[in-house]
């Protein structure tokens, strides 16, 4: 069982670092949903779910999987691996959706059997 003072470091760290990066991120995330959703209302509304996301999930991952370290310096090298460890699983989650809509129509093929220009020569 972890005390009040070691959960207490581990959360403020947990939003500093979240925090930061929600902020330095956001407007390059604004302005790829602003292209993907079309519109600054749902943009808007996405970067701030994206934020949100980006800061909720790490401070969940550090208070359900921290656990009791035998010196703070352990406990907090632990609170910071699974801060990391939350920032890169939404970072990837994030992109996994944003490729998902940006990814550009595949040309469309000319059917089996048939020759381009095949056509023309008749």
């Amino acid at each position: 069982m972890i005390t009040w003072i070691e959960l207490g470091i581990a959360l403020t760290l947990t939003l500093a670092a979240t925090l930061t990066v929600a902020r330095i991120m956001w407007r390059p995330l604004y302005g790829v949903l602003e292209l993907v959703c079309h519109g600054a209302v749902p943009a808007r509304f996405w970067t701030t779910f994206a934020s949100v996301m980006l800061v909720c999930g790490p401070l969940f991952l550090v208070c359900f999987a921290a656990g009791r370290a035998e010196t703070l310096a352990a406990f907090i090298r632990q609170a910071v691996y699974l801060c990391s460890l939350g920032l890169i699983g939404a970072f990837g989650i994030m992109g996994l959706a944003v490729a998902t809509c940006v990814r550009p129509a595949r040309p469309e093929r000319a059917p089996q059997g048939s020759t381009p220009g095949a056509e023309q020569a008749e």
